[in-house]
């Protein structure tokens, strides 16, 4: 059966089968087969991260959303559709 997966971290969340959140803080991934490899706090801030595109991924940072099917975000506080 399709799992959905938090690998580590704290207050990371996923809501779709095969999503997976690998570590990091405040990460949601949503989108089916969404990935968030981590991220979401500088060390001072949290702002997760939320893949909710269909097989997004978004591989760390701050306050990124990867909203398109096949998004990738690998960049600070971007948006990617």
């Amino acid at each position: 059966m399709y799992k959905r997966q938090v690998g580590g971290g704290a207050e990371n969340a996923t809501s779709n089968f095969v999503a997976t959140v690998s570590g990091g803080l405040g990460n949601l991934a949503s989108g089916p087969g969404a990935f968030i490899g981590g991220g979401g706090f500088d060390g001072n801030n949290i702002e997760g991260n939320t893949a909710s595109g269909a097989a997004s991924v978004i591989s760390g940072g701050f306050g990124n959303l990867a909203s398109g099917i096949y998004s990738t975000c690998l960049l600070y506080t971007s948006r990617c559709v």
